[in-house]
């Protein structure tokens, strides 16, 4: 540094720092920063989120979604909400609580669930009660056909596999004409309905289910469907029976057939 005055000029030297200065300010580095790769270029206005690929994209068109159903009782009825059932979304639900003239089964559910744009559908058949033994049924003062306190008076099938045949398709399916395909038994099914109705009041529950698959050769776009069965008979057995050697009397079989 030179410094001229009066003609004369001076020369000055520094000989060291400033101690008045303030040291530079450094900022400590940001913990939560990123080094952003040189392969991934930043952003720029206007981009376009990328959406997902095609193996998620795929997933997600089969994933199938559900909400619930809520079944009301007819407002001249008992009212109020009877059953809720899980259904897909978009799909349609028509039927509901069925009433009918029987002392303990005086309600059954009858219900179709479908795809308005498709021919998947779930349909549930009511419950079919029915009779047999002591004075309903063979010798008795109650024929075959007839009502017995509100429950048919029928011998019961052998298993759910002939009751679909005989009794349930020819009755909730007339609208078209079915072809068995295929049957297979059910014991799981059995076992959860068994335990769902334990024995109370005397009676011996024994349980049968089935389905079977059948085709209604309506055309190329007729897919067949699987109707499903557990058929419950309950047995009542007095201490006369077993003294001689009897069957039980008073048998009550009762059917909930489903599409």
């Amino acid at each position: 540094m030179t410094l001229t005055t009066d003609g004369a000029s001076y020369r000055l030297a520094r000989r060291g720092a400033n101690p008045l200065a303030r040291p530079a300010r450094v900022d400590p580095a940001n913990p939560l920063a990123h080094e952003r790769p040189a392969h991934d270029p930043k952003p720029q206005a206007g981009d376009r989120p990328k959406g997902p690929d095609s193996a998620t994209a795929a997933l997600q068109a089969r994933t199938l979604h559900f909400q619930v159903h809520s079944v009301k009782d007819e407002a001249q009825m008992i009212g109020g909400e009877a059953y809720t059932l899980l259904v897909p979304v978009a799909w349609k639900v028509e039927g509901g609580v069925a009433w009918r003239l029987h002392p303990t089964m005086p309600t059954a559910l009858a219900i179709r669930a479908y795809n308005p744009r498709g021919v998947e559908a779930l349909q549930t058949f009511p419950t079919l009660p029915f009779s047999w033994g002591d004075t309903a049924g063979s010798g008795g003062l109650l024929q075959i056909g007839a009502n017995y306190l509100g429950n048919e008076v029928r011998p019961p099938p052998q298993d759910s596999l002939q009751c679909l045949k005989e009794i349930v398709i020819p009755r909730c399916r007339t609208q078209v004409r079915w072809w068995i395909t295929r049957e297979e038994e059910l014991p799981k099914l059995a076992e959860a309905v068994k335990a769902a109705n334990p024995d109370q009041g005397g009676l011996t529950a024994n349980v049968h289910a089935a389905k079977c698959g059948s085709n209604t050769r309506k055309g190329p776009d007729d897919r067949g469907g699987f109707l499903w069965c557990a058929a419950q008979h309950a047995c009542a057995r007095r201490e006369s029976d077993d003294l001689a050697g009897r069957p039980p009397h008073g048998h009550e079989s009762r059917k909930g057939p489903t599409r």
